[in-house]
């Protein structure tokens, strides 16, 4: 019965944190932080659940990211070379080779378009992330933490899509541009580590059960991530480029997927509604803060 009191006074506030339930947990390690939830409804949320869930996003997110950059590299390489008319490129020693030898020429200018490509792409992917990630600190308590979530790894799916689209029909690599300043957008991996651990937060009631899930989620994600990266590479030198990047592309569905649809967390959504603006005091007042000390 004190439950449902409580539940039904949050409501009637429309999302303000007047109830007792969330005025008292607000600063206290040892409840949980999802905002506007009593505890009868935390109960019927498998924590388990969404701590594995988490987990799962965690090594999609870290296999497909680290090695989407490895597999487009090489690409690149190979790529530039063959439309310069070049063969056996990999095959010159920077150690031992002349300087003034023609191949060795060939793959020094194959090798600066390359690092001239990845330095853009990262610059288009990294530098809109950096802001976006000022947004989602402040707003995901706000929006909620599995919508900020879905949309990067969203984005990230449709970049190693695009990689292979490019492999396979040998479209303009400058196509990436496009899904990576989308991705950039939406937060890019920086966002989903972020949302990764605020969630881990939210669902642990005491802060040595965060400190353990936070380590397994690391851990986790580099062990899958070698093994992840032999398998990609047996794929490269056996099947070619496109069948590598075939099996990120599917990795990063199944991530999104396995997020959409097993990630169950309560957002107040009548709070959005109700609200009277979504530049309130208090969410700007938290834009603010990251963007000054920045500076």
């Amino acid at each position: 019965m004190k439950c449902n009191i409580q539940s039904k006074r949050t409501m009637s506030t429309g999302g303000a944190e007047s109830s007792e339930y969330t005025e008292e947990s607000s600063d206290n390690e040892s409840t949980q932080l999802l905002r506007g939830n009593s505890p009868c409804e935390e109960r019927r949320i498998s924590t388990l659940r969404n701590q594995v869930v988490i987990i799962l996003v965690h090594i999609f997110m870290t296999s497909v990211t680290t090695i989407y950059w490895i597999v487009l590299t090489q690409y690149l390489v190979d790529r530039l070379a063959r439309e310069a008319g070049y063969v056996n490129i990999s095959s010159v020693d920077h150690c031992t080779s002349n300087a003034s030898d023609p191949s060795t020429k060939h793959a020094n200018e194959v090798q600066e378009q390359v690092t001239n490509f990845l330095t853009n792409f990262n610059f288009v992917q990294t530098v809109p992330a950096f802001f976006a990630c000022f947004f989602i600190g402040s707003y995901s308590d706000y929006i909620g933490r599995r919508a900020l979530l879905l949309l990067p790894i969203f984005t990230e799916f449709l970049v190693v899509a695009t990689i292979s689209c490019i492999i396979r029909f040998h479209l303009d690599v400058n196509l990436l541009y496009a899904g990576f300043g989308l991705d950039g957008l939406a937060g890019s991996w920086p966002a989903i580590f972020v949302l990764e651990f605020a969630i881990t937060s939210d669902i642990n009631a005491s802060k040595d059960s965060r400190t353990v899930w936070m380590f397994v989620i690391l851990c986790s994600g580099s062990i899958v991530l070698a093994g992840v990266m032999l398998a990609t590479s047996f794929l490269i030198n056996t099947l070619g480029f496109f069948y590598a990047s075939l099996l990120l592309t599917s990795m990063g569905l199944l991530n999104f997927l396995i997020a959409f649809i097993f990630l169950q967390l309560r957002t107040i959504w009548k709070q959005l509604i109700q609200s009277s603006s979504v530049f309130c005091c208090a969410n700007v007042r938290n834009l603010k803060m990251p963007i000054t000390y920045s500076i």
